[in-house]
């Protein structure tokens, strides 16, 4: 019978018990646990909490192996920043952000090429902001704007709308207060910062965007800009331009210059999803085809300006995931939760088409896709430790993977 008419049918208590039961047949059958892993893993994490950093594309951790990450009683509003080391056993509270979200926490992060100073968004009188500090001496700086990604020399960052985004995609703006969009949207945009002084400047707005696009209407109210990302040496970066479509969001990447001041379409078809640095021209990005969930199908691809994307893991990459470079021709990445509601974490050759397993764990469904747990992989500065989320019991928790082996023949 189609899934749709079993929903309409019965009620909702039933359907949960129905898959609590199959979920329990299958971890019996199969003899599985909440976690199934052939490597040591270790979690962080306060009962009563969740504990989370953030998004993917920023790894928690300095040269010293200390980790940063947000600790938020359930339902509260106002996140702990801390500082931790692997061990787990040396917590110490650095602050509080009042500015965070589900999927990308407050953007926190070790300042470039520091040990000591930490950067993350903040809400402050009405305002949102930016926060370094230096978990040292508890100095700090105010920057009187959030910043979404900064340049790996630590002399530019680069921002958005954040009030913007957390209405138009929930789990990754800021919703302190009400977004009160302005009658004209075409100026909104892409902000520079100068890192030295604080200065900020417009540097793409959506006029200039959408006229790249081919999109000359004029009309704004759906669209929405995300994903803000430098390249390693920091001369371009890539950013999604979104367009909210019934329950569907039509994504695009793009890619910035600013040598050349040039906006390049890497993909306008496919719907893009996930992303990584390849090297300083090369973009792996997850992408998905189909009009519908029912139709949809995910590949992962590389992406260049100029060049025709190709397809990574033909007839192993079929679902969307979250990658990371590992070395050379190998990545981290994950799953979403399959149909027993069990997320994979593996390491990928994309040369030799081989696939090595590293964590098989377990995702308590939630009925608001915003509050879903992404396991969000992570490598250490030198990657000999990687660190996911997971949501094994109804909490959010930090798991760190120290002693995993690559064993890909």
């Amino acid at each position: 019978m189609n899934k749709r008419i079993i929903r309409r049918i019965l009620p909702k208590w039933i359907i949960t018990l129905l898959k609590r039961g199959r979920l329990y047949l299958y971890k019996k059958r199969n003899g599985l646990k909440l976690i199934n892993t052939p490597y040591h893993v270790s979690e962080i994490g306060e009962k009563g909490t969740d504990t989370f950093f953030g998004y993917y594309d920023i790894s928690p951790f300095n040269d010293k192996n200390e980790i940063l990450y947000l600790e938020v009683p359930r339902g509260g509003q106002c996140a702990k920043v801390i500082l931790n080391d692997i061990s787990g056993s040396n917590k110490k509270v650095i602050t509080t952000t009042n500015a965070f979200n589900t999927q990308q926490g407050s953007r926190l992060r070790w300042y470039p090429g520091s040990n000591d100073i930490v950067i993350f968004n903040d809400y402050i009188n009405g305002k949102y902001v930016s926060r370094k500090v230096n978990v040292r001496t508890q100095e700090q700086e105010l920057i009187p704007y959030p910043l979404y990604d900064i340049s790996p020399d630590g002399k530019y960052a680069i921002t958005l709308n954040f009030e913007r985004l957390g209405v138009l995609r929930p789990g990754y703006g800021y919703t302190n207060k009400p977004y009160v969009p302005e009658d004209d949207l075409s100026n909104e945009s892409i902000s520079l910062v100068d890192m030295s002084t604080y200065n900020i400047s417009p540097i793409i707005t959506y006029k200039e965007i959408a006229k790249v696009m081919g999109e000359n209407d004029g009309d704004y109210d759906l669209n929405y800009i995300n994903h803000l990302s430098f390249s390693p040496n920091g001369e371009k970066f890539l950013f999604f331009w979104l367009k909210n479509e019934k329950n569907w969001a039509k994504a695009s990447m793009l890619q910035y210059n600013f040598d050349s001041k040039d906006i390049i379409i890497l993909e306008n078809e496919l719907r893009v999803s996930h992303y990584t640095w390849i090297n300083n021209n090369v973009i792996m990005c997850t992408a998905i085809s189909g009009s519908s969930i029912n139709d949809m199908e995910c590949r992962y691809y590389l992406y260049e300006a100029g060049k025709e994307r190709r397809v990574v893991g033909q007839n192993d990459l079929l679902r969307d995931g979250h990658p990371t470079l590992f070395k050379d021709t190998i990545f981290l990445t994950d799953t979403y939760p399959d149909i027993y509601s069990y997320q994979l974490l593996f390491l990928y050759d994309k040369e030799k088409g081989v696939k090595h397993k590293l964590v098989y764990s377990y995702s308590v469904p939630v009925k608001n896709e915003v509050f879903r747990t992404d396991m969000h992989p992570r490598f250490n500065v030198d990657k000999s430790i990687i660190c996911y989320d997971a949501n094994v019991k109804g909490e959010r928790r930090l798991y760190l993977l120290k002693d995993w082996k690559y064993a890909i023949n």
